[in-house]
This record gives structure tokens, sequence and C-alpha cells, in this order.
């Protein structure tokens, strides 16, 4: 078979009878129409077309891996950058201070007992905070040792007007799940320096740690201060809190937006039938994590 060319055509063709001699040649001429699919110029613009879209969809493809990396680069640029800030706020720098000038006090007061308990769960304090957990998080049973050092100094401090607990399951791997690091503190920090040290009179903050389900552990912080309306109206320090807050929820965001799971903070009034001290609860929900979680890309 001979595949006619797209275009016009000249057939020629002649007969004859039986025994007789061959006729003339007739001529004919006619135009003939390719298919649009097997025409040469349609199978290139195909090619073409098919060539382009495959190239568009590598380039997207390109585009959007590109995107996938920058904002991965970005986040982890912003959990260093936080983790940063959390660690240069280690510890309120009122809180150093007063640290020091109680361990001054024992010393004139030439009461070395006390001297010698505070300056060294002082160092220990330190220590802990300048080890404070892998890639920004910490194991809760190192928390709940950095936060017990901390609340017996403020305890020794308060000059026993303050008392604390720390209420933990034993079911909860405390050695094996972690927190962001220094999470809590500042939470802590305010209950003590605005509502239990504006009580006037013993107080008491209680950390209570429970697992909500089999992905979800909740880290509550309970006081029996002034709370929150109340010590509004002191107003002290009012913008190192502000930055504190803004600081952390800023970083449980972060968290969030890596993990694909939410980490919240939620406050409530604890004891509401108390005007005068109705206290504040601060609480953070998040998933469980364990090692590899926390050294995760």
């Amino acid at each position: 078979l001979i595949e006619l060319k797209h275009g016009y055509t000249t057939f020629e063709v002649r007969g004859r009878m039986a025994g007789s001699d061959w006729g003339d040649v007739a001529t004919y001429e006619f135009f003939y129409k390719k298919p649009f699919y097997r025409r040469k110029g349609t199978q290139f613009a195909a090619l073409t077309g098919l060539f382009f879209i495959a190239f568009m969809f590598y380039q997207r493809r390109q585009k959007r891996l590109q995107k996938e990396a920058n904002e991965k680069h970005e986040m982890k640029h912003k959990i260093a950058s936080l983790e940063n800030q959390a660690l240069q706020n280690l510890m309120h720098p009122h809180f150093v201070f007063n640290s020091l000038n109680s361990i001054q006090h024992y010393i004139n007061s030439n009461d070395k007992e006390n001297a010698n308990r505070y300056l060294s769960r002082f160092a220990k304090l330190i220590r802990l905070n300048l080890n404070s957990g892998i890639n920004g998080f910490i194991t809760i049973e190192d928390e709940i040792e950095r936060l017990s050092l901390y609340l017996s100094l403020e305890q020794l401090r308060f000059e026993d007007k303050l008392t604390y607990n720390i209420i933990c399951p034993k079911n909860i791997e405390i050695d094996e799940l972690y927190l962001p690091s220094m999470i809590l503190q500042p939470f802590i920090e305010n209950a003590l320096w605005h509502g239990i040290l504006n009580k006037g009179e013993v107080g008491n903050i209680t950390i209570n740690i429970q697992q909500l389900s089999a992905t979800t552990i909740a880290l509550s912080i309970v006081d029996n201060g002034i709370g929150i309306a109340n010590a509004k109206k002191i107003n002290t320090n009012k913008k190192h809190n502000s930055k504190g807050l803004l600081l952390i929820n800023t970083r449980l965001q972060v968290l969030s937006e890596k993990y694909q799971k939410p980490f919240t903070i939620n406050t409530s009034i604890p004891f509401l039938n108390n005007p005068t001290f109705p206290g504040h609860t601060v609480t953070l929900t998040m998933p469980l994590l364990y090692t590899e979680d926390v050294n995760k890309k």
C-alpha cells in the first residue's frame, strides 16, 4: 500500500477489453485531505505541546519542592531563633539579682547553713538551665527537677510564705517524654511575682501533669494568688510579662506547624468563690513527644 500525500494527486488509468489493445490513458486529478492526526505538522505540534506540558509540570514540581525546602529552612531558622531567645531568658533577671541578694544576706547574717544550701541549689539550677535539653526540648523528669530547685529557692527567699506541689502519676513516662524547655518557667514566675508575692500571706503553687489520651498530655500551673484582674490593678512589670507571653505563643505556633499537632495554652480561674484570692490556672496541652520526635528534622 502506498500512502497518499496530503494535497493534489494525479491519478492515471487505462483499460482494455479481452483480446483488444489498451485504451488511452485517462487522467484524474483530485485533492487528498490527510487526517489531521496523521499530518507531520499536527504530530510535531502535538509533540511540542506534550513537551511543553511536561516541562511546565516539571517546573511546577521543582518550584513546589523548592518552596517546601525554603519553608522548612525558614521554620528551622525560626525555631532556632526562638530557642535562642528562650535560652537568653533562662532566668528572670530579678530572680538572679534577688537570689544573689539572698545569698549575701545569709552570709552577712553569718547563717552559713542557709547560705551554703541556697548557693548549692542556685549553682545546680544554673547548670541545669545551661544544659536544658536537646533541640530546645527537655524531659519531663529533668523539668520537674529544675522547677523543684527553682521553687525551693523561692521558698527560702519568701521565708516559708510559699508552698508548692508537683503532682505526676507514676504511669507517665517522665524519663522518656519531652516538652519544650523553659515553656513553664515564665508562668510560674508570673504566679509568684503577680499572684503570690502580692498576697501578703502563705501562697501555694501546684504543678499538675496529666496524660489526657494516648497522644496528648497536659501540664497545669495553679496558684491561689490575687488573680489576673487584681494583679492588673497593681500593674507590676507588665512589659516583661507581655514580651514573655508573646514569645511563648509564637514558639507554640511554630511547634504546631512543625509537628502538625496542636500546642495550646489555656487559662482559667480556679477559685471563683474567693474574689480576694481567686488564683490563676495556666494549662499547656501538647502531643506526647519522644526522643525520635524531638530529633526530627
